[in-house]
């Protein structure tokens, strides 16, 4: 859904969400870090990520440390509810992957990561990993 002049408070809706979750971003750094892992880049995609309302927030986090291949046990994707510390919009679906795995995946042209090249935009991105990684495939 696109936003309309008439719609100011859905423009609203989708900046803050678009905000707070850039803080969320942040957190996440350190928090990755006391668990002994390195944020390497953060990716919101999706409709929010091309200022368009969408009930779900999608990002995509590379993790250094983080295991892979995955335990088979292992969600893919984290939901998260709206928090005092983080009122957000709608639900947060946070996916996870090791550096190596969203290699692969940019490798492989994954659905995840066709959908991230269409609609993006890059939060953090640790010495341009994820930048490298999408100008060499698209070579």
């Amino acid at each position: 859904m696109r936003t309309l002049q008439a719609e100011p408070y859905l423009a609203h809706k989708i900046e803050y969400t678009r905000n707070i979750t850039r803080d969320l971003v942040e957190q996440h750094k350190t928090a990755w870090q006391q668990k002994g892992k390195r944020l390497m880049a953060a990716i919101l995609f999706g409709p929010l990520a091309v200022n368009e309302y969408d009930e779900n927030i999608h990002l995509l986090e590379i993790v250094e440390g983080y295991p892979y291949p995955r335990p088979r046990t292992g969600p893919l994707v984290h939901e998260f509810e709206s928090t005092r510390q983080f009122p957000m919009y709608g639900r947060l679906q946070l996916y996870v992957m090791s550096p190596r795995e969203f290699a692969e995946a940019v490798a492989a042209n994954h659905p995840l990561i066709e959908e991230n090249r269409e609609q993006k935009e890059i939060l953090f991105d640790h010495r341009d990993f994820v930048q490298k990684l999408l100008r060499q495939a698209c070579l």
